[in-house]
């Protein structure tokens, strides 16, 4: 769905007078698609039939009943509707044909069999964000750090995972408002308690309890080796401009090792 949206935005985008009814209806063919996804049944037959539907829906017609190729899928779930046909699209017009084009390329009609289950990535995504405060991508660390680093992000976003709600005085919840991106509109967010950082204290405890005990654990020291050396392509050509480019890089961290940065 967001290749389908995403194609029908650049049109929209590079032609507004041509698509302008497009535009107009691009939120509601969004929200069309992810109840598709969300009430397909896990049946890639409804699926197909669902996300077909928004070429009648968009045309103004929501009975299915006489068209042959909805065998499932007889009429639109909704059950208020519009009688004003002004604000429907034609069928045969640019911005219909468009967003025809944009449900049945092939490919994207392939990979429905894989879509569903509507398994949602925001949580992953979630994870991955929280990732990147610990384990940047520019910079490259030793295999031991860079465990570590991972494991550190997992301790806070499980912590983190199911944080309860803000509240205010009178006991309504806190309301946030989000812009969005690339857009000028804003989104309604319920806030949530600020995050804790309860597994630092944990960690320390561990460490220092392991400290007292005797137990030592030592990590080698980082070094840029040849393999890495290979893997960077130099600016000039040059031996010396080799070397004081690799000496650069261990000093002042634009490709940073664990263990290299000046005291």
């Amino acid at each position: 769905p967001i290749s389908i949206m995403k194609d029908l935005s650049d049109a929209v985008k590079k032609a507004p007078k041509k698509y302008q009814p497009l535009k107009e209806w691009l939120v509601s063919i969004k929200n069309h698609l992810w109840y598709c996804f969300a009430n397909c049944e896990g049946d890639l037959t409804i699926l197909r039939e669902k996300i077909m539907s928004i070429l009648e829906h968009i045309s103004g017609n929501h009975d299915f009943t006489n068209l042959d190729n909805f065998t499932k899928v007889k009429k639109c779930d909704h059950t208020v509707q519009s009688d004003d046909m002004t604000k429907y699209m034609m069928k045969g017009s640019p911005s219909w044909l468009r967003v025809k084009r944009a449900l049945e390329v092939p490919e994207r009609v392939r990979d429905l069999h894989g879509m569903t289950h509507f398994t949602h990535t925001g949580h992953l995504e979630a994870f991955h964000s929280r990732l990147n405060k610990y384990f940047d991508k520019r910079r490259f660390y030793q295999l031991q750090s860079a465990n570590c680093r991972v494991q550190q992000a997992i301790m806070e976003h499980n912590e983190n995972t199911r944080r309860e709600l803000k509240y205010n005085e009178d006991g309504t919840p806190v309301i946030h408002s989000v812009h969005r991106r690339n857009k000028s509109t804003y989104d309604a967010r319920v806030a949530k308690q600020a995050p804790t950082h309860k597994w630092r204290k944990a960690v320390k405890k561990t460490f220092m309890d392991n400290v007292l005990r005797g137990k030592k654990k030592t990590s080698p020291n980082a070094r840029i080796t040849d393999e890495i050396k290979r893997r960077v392509k130099p600016t000039s050509g040059r031996e010396q401009a080799k070397e004081d480019y690799f000496t650069r890089l261990a000093l002042y961290g634009n490709f940073h090792c664990e263990g290299a940065e000046p005291n």
